[in-house]
């Protein structure tokens, strides 16, 4: 299946004030109202050959969490919650990551040069630097990424995210537990040898 289809197959979801949205499932999300993507629209290649991409964001000066005291510009974190969800529906439209696998965000860097205004739309645009495989099949992605009003850049984020299947992250995060216990217990016997 196509981008293009699955991307029909989603269609597009409109909230109360008839904005449109990706769909809610292709960024994870229940409620719509805390989808921030507007569309996702590939551009050509860099030369290097990275794909790259343009996603409208739709902001919302009454959402409840971003915007829970009054603001004259858009949240630095909307933004970035923004291009996580430009990255997640990226990952499932362009690549076919199923749904069926969770994500892992394994790093971001975030750089703010301006402010974004409420009076203006802000787009993401999107480079994809580095796919990661295992076992031959794509189980991660790397980005650069910087945020677009009125012609400006407003800062940069780039980000890693890795995809897995619940049961190996499972696994993961036990294990990952079961040494931060140990670690603990280590360091606080020490603490206690010393006292």
């Amino acid at each position: 299946m196509s981008s293009l289809e699955r991307s029909l197959e989603f269609g597009s979801e409109f909230d109360a004030d008839n904005r449109k949205h990706i769909h809610r499932k292709l960024v994870h999300k229940a409620e719509l109202a805390h989808v921030f993507v507007e569309h996702i629209e590939a551009l050509p290649r860099t030369d290097d050959g990275f794909d790259r991409f343009l996603a409208p964001l739709v902001i919302d000066s009454r959402h409840p969490f971003f915007f829970e005291h009054p603001l004259d510009h858009v949240p630095g974190l909307m933004l970035i919650e923004g291009t996580r969800q430009v990255g997640t529906a990226i990952s499932h439209l362009f690549y076919d990551v199923s749904f069926d696998l969770s994500f892992v965000l394994n790093w971001l860097e975030v750089r703010f040069t301006n402010f974004a205004e409420l009076t203006s739309p802000v787009a993401v645009q999107m480079t994809i630097t580095e796919k990661a495989y295992r076992h031959r099949r794509l189980n991660g992605l790397a980005c650069k990424s910087q945020w677009l009003q009125d012609g400006r850049s407003l800062g940069t984020m780039d980000a890693e995210w890795s995809f897995s299947s619940p049961a190996i992250l499972s696994r993961l995060r036990h294990s990952a537990i079961f040494v931060m216990k140990r670690e603990f217990r280590r360091v606080h016997a020490r603490l206690k040898e010393h006292q």
